[in-house]
């Protein structure tokens, strides 16, 4: 029998310390906010990003996982109507550090939400979610879930990334200034097909000049910058960064940021997103002749505005924050 209120919360959000270099953090917080929203959640906070913190924080998951080990028993017998949800990118030898010590109390369903689980990395999540006995793992790629729910005692279930609509605004097409844009990673095989033409007839073409180097430093940049673009490219890791992705495609925010802001996504359509949209929302690059096709694209673009706003009232309706809320809420069982 539960020795808790009956009006204990039943989620506890661990919310974590953020390492702006490596985390999106804005697309976290809105995932955050549309799980608050609806309240009746309580709120805790992880520790933060302490000194020395590759060594502090495999420290502190060692020793998490010992105090782990001996309330094992207590969690057994404990009751298990609080579930403690982590999200964002949660790397296996910190998991234990962001979410200490909640992880280690005795009676509490743990559940991750994470991003990221590129194919190289799969069997160290495996492992990890067995040995502090995650309940259930969502994971933001198809591929992994499905990794994953092949390894004996695991639980996954794909929940894909997603975007809040009204952080986004939109320009009418001729209007826009950016003819094409390429943020983030960037493929360079299609740069350099493109980037002679786009010189050539005084398009303006930008993207990424070196790694890390960011075409829009602020946020507001960012979402500035992204209303003022006709097209945005988006690739799957996979193709831009296989060493570290290896087969893992999958559909990032970028996509969907690109559509909330009346972008053209022209680029590489990973197989999981034809499971998340009914038509094609999207151009595929024609590898046979990549500048040709952009220049075609340019020249009558106005010819794309149909399927612009087909894929704004999509994504509104389909793939926002709350509705990936509602989904891993129900998947938990936890009412409304």
């Amino acid at each position: 029998m539960s020795t808790e209120p009956s009006n204990f919360p039943r989620l506890t959000l661990i919310r974590t310390h953020f390492d702006r270099i490596n985390q999106p953090v804005e697309e976290i917080q809105e995932f955050e906010s549309a799980i608050l929203r609806e309240g009746g959640c309580e709120v805790v906070t992880g520790l933060p990003r302490l000194p020395w913190f590759k060594v502090t924080a495999r420290l502190v998951a060692a020793g998490a996982l010992v105090l782990e080990r001996l309330l094992s028993l207590a969690r057994r017998g404990g009751s298990r109507t609080r579930t403690y949800l982590c999200i964002g990118y949660i790397a296996p030898h910190y998991l234990a550090h962001k979410s200490f010590p909640y992880f280690t109390l005795p009676g509490a369903r743990r559940v991750v939400w994470l991003y990221d689980a590129w194919e190289k990395d799969l069997p160290e999540i495996a492992r990890t979610l067995l040995r502090w006995r995650i309940d259930v793992a969502f994971v933001s790629s198809r591929q992994a879930a499905e990794y994953l729910n092949a390894i004996p005692g695991c639980a996954a279930h794909w929940l894909p990334e997603a975007v809040t609509v009204d952080v986004h605004h939109s320009k009418p097409w001729d209007q826009r200034t950016i003819d094409v844009l390429q943020l983030g990673r960037r493929w360079d095989w299609y740069h350099h097909a493109i980037e002679p033409l786009c010189h050539a007839r005084g398009w303006n073409y930008r993207f990424e000049e070196k790694p890390r180097a960011l075409v829009f430093p602020t946020r507001q940049g960012f979402i500035d910058g992204l209303a003022d673009a006709k097209i945005s490219i988006c690739v799957p890791s996979s193709i831009t960064h296989p060493e570290r992705s290896g087969a893992v495609e999958t559909m990032t925010w970028r996509y969907l940021q690109s559509m909330a802001s009346g972008c053209l996504v022209l680029g590489r359509m990973p197989a999981e997103m034809r499971a998340l949209f009914d038509y094609e929302p999207m151009l595929e690059i024609d590898e046979g002749d990549p500048a040709g096709q952009l220049a075609d694209v340019l020249a009558d673009f106005q010819r794309h505005i149909p399927l612009l706003q087909r894929n704004l009232a999509f994504v509104r309706d389909h793939h926002q924050w709350p509705q990936r809320w509602d989904s891993l809420r129900r998947a938990l069982g936890l009412s409304s």
